[in-house]
């Protein structure tokens, strides 16, 4: 998931107050999860390293206590033992990613 910040949200300065969450719980960084942004301080991304069912929820980018940006991830498992991924910025948008 990556967040390219606007104007109005790089004067609220997301790369000091800037926060990810997943379903309101803090995600920070682990060895599943690597939270990043670029050198101009504009741009901050999220990576999951390997997808489980667990990640599904409605991923957050805060910034002083204000949602600039979500996306919902919803992973099943099917079957045949492999994962359904989607996302989207809306419930509405769910797009198959696998």
């Amino acid at each position: 998931m990556v967040y390219t910040a606007t104007s109005d949200v790089l004067a609220m300065n997301p790369a000091k107050f800037g926060k990810w969450t997943r379903n309101n719980s803090s995600v920070d960084q682990t060895d599943n999860f690597i939270v990043g942004r670029n050198r101009e301080r504009t741009i901050f991304w999220l990576k999951i390293k390997s997808v489980n069912i667990r990640d599904s929820g409605l991923y957050s980018f805060w910034v002083n206590d204000t949602v600039v940006k979500q996306w919902l991830l919803e992973v099943k498992g099917n079957s045949k033992g492999s994962l359904n991924i989607k996302v989207g910025e809306s419930v509405s948008q769910l797009t198959d990613i696998c």
